[in-house]
């Protein structure tokens, strides 16, 4: 049964999350430290189904459940929420804690500007699989769960490293990989027992980073995660967040304050037992004549979106990439199409030498090791100046062809020639320019 914390308590006749005896999973009575109980103990006894019914923590309750008649376990029948205590909880205790926290840990006024613009362009890149775009800090109050997780797992391990502390964003690394690790149906077999061991030291040094009044209800509640992902899966499977979802449909469904949950069961029988089926949009959509097209290709039908039930194609920044081992080399070695893995970084990154005689079988011919290393050394090496850019294109220096920039055999340029055939660049309108797009997509 998912539910959040008052929720649960409510349900099973427990103490709530500011009691002394709170903790839903273990016997640890919390210390009431700076108008607060915490929690800081990581390793006291764990709480059983047959130790709930026999009540032997008295403690603990406040009488008798009635849900106790029922089969169900009320310790591991109830995990902890994702949603509400990683994401609500946890996460957004940590960022309020780097706005308005010790001084140790906190941002400046500057840092929380330039924090916040990075967000904002980030909004640019961001696919539209993510149902919230991100919004500043300054409206940080009205974050909802989505916002945080969406900076706890995607967008926090690259953009707080340049403003937080060195001790403060290592912390929060353990934070990231523990959850990451909970959250991914590869890595969770696996790496189970390590995703545990970096929550539970994340606990044991929050009150070294942040201090011993932060250590809360839900902070603690960190160290018994992964005993219930071992028994529910992954936290995706027992988290609030479809259920959020659906509470738009239930509030239109009631129209006065007064029996709620009658108006819910009464519009439900109203409309029908038959659920009607929701119809999607898959495949190609929004057809277009923008180009360019291929040489191969004159008058094929093109699309600017592409939906499938894993993931969108669309023909801006955020939408247009999608990882699929090995495609991109297919389409290359069957279309001719200039789309090598090295052209997208998702490889070790080719030499000018190979990739022309990958492009130009006809004038290449072998390089030794010694003239091979020479030229990685030369295209790995960065100008002394700044220079104008060069669009991924150089100009051949004996057959005249657009491609790499060494022929056989090689001559290496001087400054000045290397210059002269950056300013001869393929421009970004022409046609072979950035075939990778989605726009190429030929149906």
């Amino acid at each position: 049964m998912v539910c959040d914390a008052p929720a649960r308590a409510y349900l099973k006749c427990v103490k709530g999350h500011a009691g002394y005896s709170a903790c839903e999973k273990c016997t640890q009575e919390g210390e009431y430290l700076n108008n607060r109980v915490v929690f800081p103990i990581t390793d006291a006894p764990l709480r059983r189904d047959e130790d709930f019914i026999d009540m032997t923590d008295e403690a603990h309750h406040l009488g008798s459940s009635p849900l106790l008649a029922t089969s169900l376990g009320l310790v591991s029948g109830f995990p902890l929420d994702f949603m509400h205590l990683v994401c609500l909880g946890v996460m957004r205790r940590l960022v309020y804690l780097w706005l308005k926290g010790p001084l140790s840990c906190r941002l400046s006024s500057g840092q929380v500007n330039m924090l916040s613009e990075q967000l904002e362009n980030v909004r640019r890149y961001t696919p539209v699989e993510f149902n919230r775009q991100p919004r500043t800090l300054t409206e940080i109050d009205r974050w909802k769960a989505s916002e945080f997780r969406q900076l706890l797992l995607y967008t926090g391990p690259v953009l707080l490293k340049s403003f937080l502390h060195a001790a403060v964003y290592k912390h929060f690394l353990l934070f990231f990989v523990g959850i990451l690790i909970l959250s991914s149906k590869k890595l969770f077999a696996t790496y189970t027992d390590y995703a545990n061991n970096a929550l539970v030291l994340f606990v044991q040094h929050f009150r070294k980073v942040y201090g011993d009044t932060y250590i809360s209800y839900n902070v603690h509640n960190l160290v018994h995660l992964t005993q219930d992902a071992k028994v529910h899966g992954t936290l995706d499977c027992f988290s609030a967040f479809k259920f959020e979802n659906f509470m738009k449909t239930l509030k239109k469904m009631v129209r006065k304050p007064q029996s709620p949950c009658s108006q819910v069961v009464k519009r439900i029988l109203e409309r029908g037992t038959t659920p009607v089926p929701r119809v999607e949009g898959l495949g190609l959509r929004r057809e277009h004549v923008n180009g360019p097209l291929p040489a191969m290709f004159p008058n094929a039908v093109q699309y600017s979106v592409y939906k499938t039930e894993q993931f969108t194609l669309k023909l801006d920044r955020a939408n247009c990439y999608v990882s699929i081992e090995g495609c991109f080399e297919s389409l290359s070695k069957r279309w001719g199409l200039s789309c090598h893995t090295s052209d997208l970084n998702t490889d070790k990154e080719e030499l000018p030498a190979d990739r022309q005689r990958r492009k130009h079988p006809k004038c290449t011919t072998n390089i030794t090791g010694k003239e091979k290393e020479k030229a990685q050394q030369t295209f790995q090496k960065k100008p002394s100046s700044p220079s104008p850019p060069t669009y991924g294109w150089k100009q051949h220096q004996c057959c005249d062809k657009q491609g790499a920039a060494f022929c056989s055999p090689p001559k290496f340029p001087s400054k000045e020639q290397a210059y002269v055939s950056k300013k001869k660049a393929v421009p970004p309108s022409h046609p072979s320019f950035n075939s990778c797009s989605p726009s190429h997509i030929i149906v």
